[in-house]
């Protein structure tokens, strides 16, 4: 047999190998074939509730692209065969436009919920509280924004109650004491369940903050990761008997880093001599400069921007021996106080650390 005959019969053999694989998948990782006509069947139904719900709701008939089951989050022991919970999510597409819609796959339903229209709803969510509430800058609710939240009510112009009844609202403002905001009236008329009023330094820069994983004692979502930006802030839990927690934010620039704690204390930046040690190269890292921090703040976050590094590269932060623990916001590399040892040296918080520069891939 010719080389190339032997070649185009080990091609076939593989294509039917793979083919084999794709088949018997789901009965090669354990799932029995009753539990596959299950998983199948969530993902039938689950179509066809998402299409007549869309109709119903918006009068049209959507093209579907992808249907996917939905699992609930994973215990501590894997589980290599999960079954999915009977929702499904439906990605769809009418006049060019991409939306999802998420339902019920366990049997025929109408109760469903979409973005198809997310970014009218947020648009006008935004512009009724900033007709009714002159000294916000802009108002965001925190997590109708997330990629997985959907929506049930028809958007109509007028049913604002309808989506922010029991939410979570950011309320922007600028150069203004958050505590002249009038939030007792506020919660009243929206009936929200937290309200989030911060207090931007600059109109032009007002990055909404993100889940960094950061775990302070500072109340209010995720606060370190927009400190720099921000003069103070006030957090409101209608669940929560205590009062509104009020916070000032106090921001140091000093050797063309920030800074920040929140509390009214002295912090001593001082650079640090290049020592023998920082000659020696560490693998794929270039040594930038080494700092002190001394405070007695409790809290301490250092805010490194990312132009101290070159372009092609990102800033890697170290503590000692072992790299520190670092976030990423809009205009810098952060890291605080908990993740690394305190020297104290009679401080609160005193400790040294060294910025390093990484190639960025």
């Amino acid at each position: 047999m010719k080389v190339s005959e032997n070649l185009n019969l080990l091609g076939k053999i593989i294509l039917l190998f793979l083919l084999l694989c794709c088949t018997f998948g789901l009965i090669g990782c354990g799932y029995t074939p009753e539990e596959i006509a299950t998983i199948n069947s969530y993902k039938t139904q689950g179509e066809r509730n998402a299409i007549n719900y869309i109709q119903q709701k918006y009068g049209f008939t959507p093209t579907v692209t992808e249907v996917e089951n939905q699992y609930g989050e994973g215990g501590p022991i894997p589980d290599f065969t999960p079954m999915p919970n009977g929702s499904v999510l439906v990605t769809m597409n009418y006049n060019g436009k991409e939306f999802k819609v998420e339902i019920t796959g366990e049997q025929e339903s109408l109760d469903g919920a979409d973005d198809y229209q997310k970014e009218e709803i947020l648009i006008y969510l935004n512009a009724h509280i900033k007709e009714d509430y002159p000294m916000v800058e802009e108002a965001v609710f925190y997590y109708f924004e997330k990629d997985d939240h959907f929506f049930s009510p028809l958007f109509t112009g007028d049913n604002f109650y309808d989506y922010v009844k029991d939410s979570y609202v950011v309320l922007k403002i600028c150069n203004k004491q958050v505590t002249d905001f009038p939030l007792n009236a506020f919660v009243s008329d929206v009936q929200c369940e937290s309200v989030n009023i911060i207090d931007y330094k600059d109109k032009e820069k007002m990055p909404l903050m993100f889940n960094s994983g950061i775990c302070t004692l500072s109340k209010g979502p995720d606060m370190d990761t927009i400190l720099p930006y921000i003069d103070q802030y006030l957090y409101y839990d209608r669940f929560n008997t205590e009062e509104p927690y009020a916070k000032n934010v106090y921001t140091k620039y000093d050797k063309d880093f920030v800074v920040c704690t929140l509390e009214d204390e002295n912090v001593i930046v001082s650079e640090e001599k290049m020592t023998a040690a920082d000659f020696v190269k560490r693998i794929g890292l270039r040594y930038v400069s080494s700092y002190k921090i001394q405070s007695n703040a409790e809290e301490v976050y250092v805010y490194i921007p990312h132009d101290m590094v070159k372009n092609n590269e990102k800033i890697v932060v170290y503590a000692g021996k072992y790299e520190t623990l670092s976030y990423e916001s809009l205009d810098y590399t952060y890291f605080d106080n908990f993740v690394i040892k305190n020297d104290h040296d009679n401080f609160e918080t005193s400790f040294t650390f060294k910025i390093y520069a990484k190639k960025d891939k």
